[in-house]
């Protein structure tokens, strides 16, 4: 940030809140910052929801979302439309594509297992569409 000419607490003022592990306090937590009028809000994960819910004056950079399309915090991953933009590592949405570019990088693949939480929405999404994509890649070997 410095090569950028920004030095904090003299041209940026960054602040931080923790939920301490408690995510009853993200709302809390999300109406603070919004309350303090930035310029533009950073949150991850679970923070996300509470803090679409507290405020659309400020835009929000999500990162590391796991899926803001199917959480219904984006359109759309390439125009999310709204308040919020920022990059996600797991979306469903990619999971045909990852299963389709392992099937190039590995021509005699036939088998593919994986190991995931099935107790988690987003991964048991996922894996859904690994196998809808398994499926239609089959039919073409």
């Amino acid at each position: 940030m410095r090569e950028l000419g920004w030095i904090e607490g003299r041209t940026i003022a960054i602040e931080y809140r923790w939920a301490d592990g408690r995510a009853d306090r993200l709302s809390e937590l999300a109406a603070e910052l919004s309350a303090s009028t930035p310029a533009v809000i950073v949150t991850t994960g679970t923070g996300v929801p509470p803090l679409k819910r507290a405020t659309s004056a400020y835009p929000h950079c999500l990162h590391d979302c796991n899926d803001p399309v199917g959480g219904g915090l984006v359109t759309s991953l390439s125009r999310p439309g709204g308040n919020a933009t920022g990059f996600s590592q797991l979306a469903p949405i990619s999971a045909a594509k990852r299963v389709e570019i392992l099937r190039e990088v590995v021509p005699g693949l036939r088998r593919l297992a994986i190991l995931y939480n099935a107790g988690n929405a987003v991964t048991a999404s996922e894996m859904g569409q690994v196998q809808d994509a398994a499926r239609i890649l089959a039919s073409r070997w």
